[in-house]
């Protein structure tokens, strides 16, 4: 892996960055403005190509590898906005190889089919699925009846397709929903809680099955530890743009007759921020490079688990210290600060919890230690 920057990917960044400067922010989750706001990140991404990034050259794509969606991922957290690249990746990735859904490929690429990604925490674990995740049974030769529950960052555009993952006796599928299927099941979001979308009794075709993670309902899939990246990503992403805020404010806040930076206990707290943020993006990139030059199965794996759960805890902390240096207002929506607060209280949790993730990062580590002995 070579640490010193790439000059296509930092002017991609500086690039990326530009455009979704002019989308905006918004105060909280939620409501017709969020909504707005979710549309015009999709739209800017659109009109800069930024689906094409990572498809394939056969789908209209420029296949620039994961390291250039994770640059993505990272610059949509840091303008606190919503994941809205990570889906259709996802799709993209499951789709990469299957001759059947050209037309969608391409749609993909396009940035034309929003999706919106449900049921990956689930996979998260040692043993298997917890109980209560979403799962699917034969219903007849061809079509599944699934079961449970998923969570959804926020409640996807009326146009929106939901990726929901579920488990099966042979591995664990990804079931594409089309807006009139989860539409009449997707229960109201309430400010600040993602979307519940119930699955209990739903039929699907095996049309709608577009891919499999994997033969067990064990992570550790190429295609899971992927979207563990770009998650890793904008987590990263979400917590360095906390981190800008807060040291934009210590800087040109006074008291006592000095700036705010100039106090130790303010200081040394964005410092060791920044320090923390340093480490996650290394771990980031090596995971998206290990994708890139070909690395697959344990040590992908691994490094994906190990970013993601880095950026999920260095996330909460930084984002926690950034709201406590804006002192009580950083607690109010007043803040700008405190939007980055309520995106990552949806998106840590999403591709499972930062424990677990250090648990299935460490068998991958001692399978590997094992194999080499």
């Amino acid at each position: 892996m070579r640490l010193t920057p790439d000059p296509l990917v930092e002017r991609l960044g500086r690039t990326t960055r530009a455009r979704l400067a002019a989308v905006g922010r918004t105060r909280g989750p939620g409501g017709n403005a969020d909504s707005a706001l979710y549309a015009a990140a999709r739209d800017g991404l659109r009109d800069m190509g930024a689906y094409t990034f990572e498809a394939p050259v056969t789908s209209g794509g420029l296949d620039l590898g994961l390291v250039a969606g994770s640059v993505i991922a990272r610059e949509l957290g840091r303008h606190a906005l919503h994941e809205v690249y990570g889906g259709p990746a996802l799709v993209t990735d499951v789709l990469r190889d299957q001759d059947a859904y050209g037309d969608l490929a391409e749609a993909l690429a396009r940035g034309d089919v929003p999706v919106a990604l449900g049921g990956l925490d689930a996979l998260c674990g040692l043993d298997g699925p917890p109980a209560g995740a979403p799962q699917a049974t034969r219903r007849c030769t061809d079509a599944w009846e699934l079961t449970g529950q998923i969570t959804l960052g926020r409640m996807p555009d009326d146009a929106a397709r939901c990726c929901v993952a579920v488990t099966t006796d042979a591995g664990v599928l990804l079931v594409l929903l089309g807006p009139d299927i989860w539409r009449k099941r997707c229960a109201a979001q309430s400010p600040g809680r993602p979307a519940v979308l119930g699955l209990d009794g739903l039929v699907v075709a095996d049309g709608d099955v577009v891919g499999r993670l994997s033969g067990t309902a064990l992570p550790g899939d190429d295609l899971l530890a992927r979207a563990r990246v770009r998650q890793a990503a904008h987590l990263l992403g979400l917590a360095q743009g906390a981190c800008d805020l807060a040291a934009g404010h210590a800087r040109s806040r006074q008291q006592f007759g000095r700036p705010l930076m100039e106090f130790q206990a303010v200081g040394f707290t964005l410092a060791r921020g920044a320090v923390d943020l340093r480490a996650v993006r290394v771990a980031v990139e090596r995971a998206a490079w290990l994708a890139d030059t070909g690395g697959s199965g344990g040590a992908l794996a691994q490094a994906a688990a190990e970013a993601l759960a880095q950026a999920a805890e260095t996330a909460l902390r930084v984002i926690r210290d950034a709201m406590q240096i804006h002192g009580a207002r950083g607690m109010t929506r007043a803040a700008a600060v405190h939007r980055y607060y309520e995106l990552a209280r949806l998106e840590v949790p999403r591709l499972g919890p930062a424990a677990l993730l250090w648990r299935e990062a460490g068998a991958h580590r001692l399978n590997t230690t094992a194999r080499a002995a």
